[in-house]
């Protein structure tokens, strides 16, 4: 079979067995990769209505389609899984290299069920897998897990890990590979930790077949042209210099970004001048170094240091604009080392940022009107905007330290502990606008999954989520030319689909995300 590894791998760590099964071209065919085949299994492979953090549920980590085949921007892989936040379908996507270092190893996803009597690690290297002892990292933050990782086995691979926040279970954990990158939203790190599995890494030097690869090459050359000389060679270049938070300063004062980026705080937001000081992240002097995503010829990434008062930490990732949107605007902070600040912290202790900042923001409007007291909050004054007690609070959030332990499981739970009132974020007029809140997840917590019928489906989302099933960069609109997705597509796999089979599958996985939630649901009503 060609754009595949054509293997699966089924991992029961209550047990310890581990488990290949080859992936049919038919399964391929319909569902593609990704949140695609994710989602395909996880209806068919695990029970209805049980806890996220239980034995039979299960966790998948699923390369894109296209992850592997030398086809531009498509290195992204998807983790699917119930959410522990939603008690729904919850899939979230990352870059880097990790999803095409799977294939690499030997596999298109690997799923993995049980619960271990101890931490472990799985580790895959061309075609083997076995589960090994984590007690060593159990404990261990992110850039210290990958440390003792790369000392223990002294060659190179890719990694899939959670920090602390994953093994306190914390409903904001989220899963961290290739240092910075954050499967985030849903909670997806709890789920791992619940299963006491604190990294899978994967290694191997197997080629993924590909059926055309001449054409492949055609097409990347037709791609670099499009991004040097295209309509969007200027939008490209800013991306290339300042990263995913090239468009932020401007973007955020556009008409659809509405002023309602926190939670009725009955405030002013920021002014421009405060806004263009958050953007000053983009042009920060602590400047390290580039890099990029597999097979990805824009680079968005950059990695620099934190300055704190004791000196310099070590590098970390520049915030992306939802980051900077969310400790920034959302916050009325116009502090950037205290967006930076922030930021490392999640990625250091494996929270995601957005569910953290939507906390913060509950917890300062509930300060505000006087719901939470100062001896509520460990006497810090969270105020709007105030930079100290903004990081002094994703300090402790970070840490699981006293109320920090609370708002880890973001502002619903908090709410509840506290007997309070949960209070929605009002979602921006732009469905993907990550600038000043995140859309409202009652049913799902990740913004390609279709809550709608699927024979309503928007044309949009279609697109959306067959880029996270081919495993495309978030940015493909303006990095690759539209008919080019579809001609990777057959180019890597010889299936020769027209637009209107590829369409088509897109709607069949709505559909199946679709009836996960309405069985996982206690209203079958609720996901309309």
């Amino acid at each position: 079979m060609y754009g595949y590894t054509g293997q699966l791998l089924f991992v029961d760590l209550s047990c310890g067995s581990i488990r290949k099964q080859s992936l049919s071209l038919s399964l391929a065919k319909k569902f593609l990769g990704g949140s695609g085949l994710g989602a395909k299994v996880l209806y068919d492979e695990m029970p209805a209505h049980i806890s996220p953090f239980a034995a039979q549920s299960m966790l998948g980590f699923v390369s894109g389609a296209l992850n592997a085949t030398g086809c531009l921007m498509a290195g992204r892989y998807s983790v699917v899984c119930k959410s522990p936040l939603t008690n729904q379908w919850n899939e979230s996507n990352a870059g880097g290299v990790f999803g095409p270092v799977l294939r690499q190893a030997g596999f298109d996803a690997v799923f993995i069920k049980g619960i271990s009597a101890g931490p472990v690690y799985i580790y895959i290297e061309d075609g083997n897998a076995e589960i090994r002892d984590a007690a060593n990292l159990w404990g261990k933050t992110i850039p210290e897990t990958e440390a003792s990782l790369a000392e223990a086995l002294n060659k190179n691979f890719s990694a899939a890990m959670i920090g602390p926040g994953g093994e306190h279970l914390h409903r904001s954990a989220c899963i961290i590979s290739d240092s910075h990158r954050a499967a985030g939203r849903g909670g997806s790190g709890a789920v791992m930790g619940a299963k006491k599995l604190k990294a899978l890494v994967v290694r191997g030097s197997r080629k993924v077949p590909v059926f055309d690869r001449p054409g492949i090459v055609r097409l990347g050359k037709e791609v670099m042209g499009w991004q040097e000389a295209g309509s969007k060679e200027s939008l490209i270049d800013d991306f290339f210099k300042w990263g995913t938070n090239a468009a932020y300063g401007s973007d955020i004062f556009r008409k659809d970004a509405k002023p309602n980026g926190r939670i009725n705080a009955g405030i002013l937001d920021l002014t421009r001048e405060q806004s263009k000081a958050v953007s000053a992240i983009v042009t920060d002097a602590r400047f390290r170094s580039e890099y990029a995503c597999y097979a990805c010829p824009i680079g968005c990434g950059t990695a620099y240091g934190v300055g704190k008062e004791n000196g310099e930490i070590e590098p970390t990732a520049r915030p992306k604009p939802g980051t900077m949107g969310a400790f920034g605007r959302k916050l009325a902070n116009d502090d950037a080392q205290c967006v930076r600040m922030c930021n490392d912290y999640c990625d250091i202790y494996g929270l995601d940022t957005m569910i953290v900042a939507d906390a913060l923001a509950w917890a300062m409007k509930g300060y505000e009107s006087g719901k939470l007291t100062g001896e509520a909050l460990d006497g810090i004054d969270l105020a709007w905007g105030n930079a100290k007690a903004i990081v002094a609070m994703t300090e402790k959030i970070c840490k699981s330290e006293g109320v920090g332990a609370i708002l880890a499981e973001g502002p619903d739970y908090a709410a509840v502990h506290w007997g309070l009132r949960p209070e929605r974020l009002i979602p921006s007029g732009r469905v993907d606008c990550d600038l000043g809140i995140e859309e409202n997840h009652d049913f799902s917590p990740t913004k390609s999954n279709v809550m709608s019928e699927a024979e309503d489906v928007a044309p949009e989302n279609i697109a959306k989520v067959l880029s996270n099933a081919c495993g495309y960069c978030h940015f493909r609109d303006f990095g690759l030319p539209p008919v080019i997705q579809l001609a990777y597509l057959n180019a890597a796999t010889g299936w020769g689909l027209t637009k209107e089979a590829f369409a088509c599958t897109g709607k069949r996985i709505s559909s199946i995300v679709h009836a996960f939630n309405q069985r996982e649901s206690k209203r079958p009503d609720a996901c309309r």
